[in-house]
């Protein structure tokens, strides 16, 4: 057995603390990716997902996100997690990923 560990691939869903884990199996969605690219290529001036919990919505932008994880920053406020609606810790986790996308470094905390 190896004690060598396995290179990780670093992006902006790399720095989002708040980025979900999914569990088990994950069902593509590129088909609904590819309609919110067209949505926001066009001329709408925001895309608003709505519906029941439990029907995807997490998963579809967590999917859109790492597709598009050269350009695009995220978060995920939960309405269960009090943390999640911080301003600052929204704010520290939203710099994490602009500082990556224009330094391809981690921000040290304590840099803001």
């Amino acid at each position: 057995m190896s004690d060598v560990l396995s290179p990780v691939v670093l992006d902006t869903t790399s720095f989002c603390s708040t980025f979900p884990q999914i569990d088990g199996v994950e069902v593509e969605r590129a088909n609904l990716i590819d309609l919110l690219e067209t949505m926001l290529k066009g001329k709408a001036p925001s895309v608003h997902l709505a519906g029941e919990s439990g029907i995807g919505k997490t998963t579809l932008l967590a999917q859109f996100a790492r597709k598009h994880n050269a350009n695009c920053v995220s978060v995920f406020a939960r309405r269960s997690s009090w943390f999640t609606y911080d301003p600052d810790f929204l704010l520290r986790d939203l710099c994490g990923q602009m500082y990556w996308l224009l330094n391809r470094s981690d921000l040290r905390s304590g840099s803001l």
